[in-house]
């Protein structure tokens, strides 16, 4: 099996991290309460992994730490 590598530009990734929160609506500090609380619920946690993804793809630091 074939791996596919394609590479994104830092303004996809933003852009990309802008739309997981905007369809999430929830903020980006709302979701630094509920890791701090361990309250994530459902769908929330593939979210914190996806922005922890593009937090890191971007040289910048854990969002939620």
């Amino acid at each position: 099996m074939a791996v596919e590598f394609r590479e994104v530009s830092r303004e996809e990734l933003a852009e990309k991290r802008a739309k997981l929160l905007e369809r999430s609506r929830v903020t980006i500090d709302e979701l630094r309460t509920r890791v701090r609380d361990s309250s994530l619920e459902g769908d929330e946690y593939r979210l914190v992994d996806e922005l922890r993804a593009i937090a890191f793809l971007l040289g910048e630091p854990d969002p939620f730490e």
